[in-house]
């Protein structure tokens, strides 16, 4: 018999490096989630229920250790008691983790957010076919948001041929200003590639942020006076 014929047999060690591995991967994207999700929102999940919500470190460790018992306890159950358990109603703390993710308030940060504009698309849109024109913006805003979602910013909201992006407001990144300010130079020139014109209006400083809205209508925005000021620049640029 050859090597390559002989079965692989999978090791109970074996099986714990690939739980070990997979712990570790979680435990990474919890991280990255915990970078930018705010930290009372954080603390408010992992409390119980009987208890007030609390911001301390202890709330959020808490909750860690118990995501990470989470696979040794799974491991020691049989397959009847877990096909039990999902027989089992769904517990209150699936409640409060949707109320207190989605409940709607406000905190102070530092934003930079960019104001960019197609000058003279609504001029193409009447001189071109519907298809090309649609091929044109198509091809624009897939370059914006790869270019946008690399600096780890948001396109917040577009308007035909209007864009509105954020730094630091949804997404946690220290170094906003000078990704803003690269998007307001890579902007212009991929529109002078394709043979369109571009202006851009940027501003950094404070900002409201958080879920704004009511029960029908939610999103995640913010208030500053910034926004008046980067659409002024942008139209001045134009």
């Amino acid at each position: 018999m050859r090597i390559e014929e002989i079965p692989e047999r999978t090791s109970a060690i074996a099986e714990l490096n690939a739980m070990q591995a997979a712990m570790r991967l979680m435990l990474a994207n919890l991280k990255e989630y915990k970078s930018y999700m705010p930290q009372h929102l954080v603390a408010d999940v992992c409390s119980d229920d009987d208890t007030e919500p609390s911001t301390n470190a202890s709330s959020v460790a808490s909750c860690a250790s118990s995501v990470v018992s989470m696979p040794r306890s799974l491991g020691r159950r049989s397959r009847s008691e877990s096909d039990k358990s999902s027989e089992r109603p769904v517990p209150r703390r699936q409640s409060i983790i949707t109320s207190n993710i989605f409940a709607l308030q406000l905190s102070t940060r530092k934003v930079s957010i960019a104001a960019l504009n197609i000058v003279g698309f609504t001029g193409l849109a009447r001189s071109k076919d519907d298809k090309e024109v649609l091929g044109i913006h198509g091809s624009l805003a897939l370059w914006l948001t790869n270019e946008v979602s690399a600096l780890r910013g948001i396109v917040d909201t577009f308007s035909g041929d209007r864009f509105f992006v954020t730094f630091n407001a949804s997404k946690m990144l220290m170094s906003h200003r000078p990704a803003a300010g690269r998007l307001g130079c890579t902007f212009p020139s991929e529109c002078k590639e394709m043979g369109l014109t571009a202006s851009a209006g940027l501003a950094s400083g404070e900002a409201k942020v958080g879920n704004m809205g009511c029960a029908t209508m939610r999103k995640f925005s913010f208030v500053s006076s910034l926004v008046p000021f980067v659409y002024a620049l942008e139209r001045h640029a134009a």
